[in-house]
């Protein structure tokens, strides 16, 4: 991805974060369907 070339971000580090960031936003979809 050129964003990741472009902020100089290592690619293994960057990629926890993202799975941890899809796993919150799961678990916020789960919660607001629930609230509905």
């Amino acid at each position: 991805m050129k964003t990741i070339e472009v902020t100089g971000m290592n690619a293994n580090n960057v990629s926890k974060v993202v799975s941890g960031l899809s796993m919150l936003l799961a678990n916020l979809q789960v919660h607001y369907t629930n609230l509905r």
